[in-house]
């Protein structure tokens, strides 16, 4: 008999039920991936912007294996190693001054297309980097058992993880209790109340353009979620998203 068990471990779960198809796996994996890629994004872009080096050194630990496939990826895996070296030495000591008053720069963020993307002008163009050309930092299938009740689990970074876990959580809650409001509105104003990220990243979710055009993303995925609970194939999503059923 299946259980439902709370994971501390990064992942989403979701409970299925009655016959799937191949098609209905494409489509929630889809719509999941489009929503996780979302809030990488958004972090993604908040670390660029802040530069820590506890930053730099995750985005390292994302991508180093993806990099490692191919001759270009070995030599940047080099130089990012050097660089993180300066930078640390830089931080533990302050007043180490550079030639000509120059600083350290910030390094080519690594990832998607990481030979080209200098620096990313917006979360807009992080995520479109994701969608088209996954990579290893994307989410990853954590279980999946179809027998009725079976489950689909999903893991990836443990704080993307929890904002997509909080986000649906959310829209389901609020869907049920503001039934005036539409989708869109409300995924709106859930980017707009989560302070979590940097001023700068909140700014640009406050503007027009990029806070609709993540919304639409994110209403695409949770539509397509919805429409695979409503066709008797996912219980209760809201309810069940720390689902992972038998060990």
């Amino acid at each position: 008999m299946a259980s439902s068990v709370t994971v501390h471990a990064p992942t989403i779960g979701f409970r299925t039920k009655n016959d799937w198809n191949a098609r209905d796996l494409f489509d929630l994996l889809s719509a999941s991936s489009k929503i996780y890629n979302v809030f990488e994004a958004i972090d993604a872009y908040s670390g660029f912007r802040t530069h820590s080096i506890d930053f730099y050194e995750e985005q390292f630990e994302k991508y180093e294996v993806a990099l490692s496939k191919t001759p270009k990826g070995q030599q940047y895996i080099e130089l990012y190693k050097n660089w993180l070296q300066v930078f640390r030495r830089h931080l533990s000591d302050p007043s180490l001054e550079f030639p000509l008053g120059l600083q350290i720069p910030p390094l080519p963020p690594i990832g998607v297309n990481f030979q080209t993307r200098i620096f990313p002008e917006s979360i807009s163009q992080i995520y479109h980097g994701l969608s088209d050309e996954p990579v290893a930092g994307n989410l990853r299938i954590y279980r999946i058992k179809m027998a009725s009740p079976g489950v689909i689990s999903l893991s990836g970074f443990g704080d993307v993880i929890k904002e997509v876990r909080e986000f649906i959580k959310d829209v389901w809650y609020r869907n049920k209790q503001e039934k005036t409001k539409g989708q869109l509105e409300l995924i709106e104003q859930y980017l707009k109340m989560r302070s979590i990220w940097s001023a700068e990243t909140q700014s640009q979710l406050e503007s027009t353009y990029v806070a609709k055009e993540l919304s639409h993303f994110l209403s695409e995925g949770i539509t397509k979620i919805q429409s695979l609970e409503e066709g008797g194939l996912l219980d209760d999503v809201g309810k069940n998203l720390d689902y992972i059923g038998d060990r």
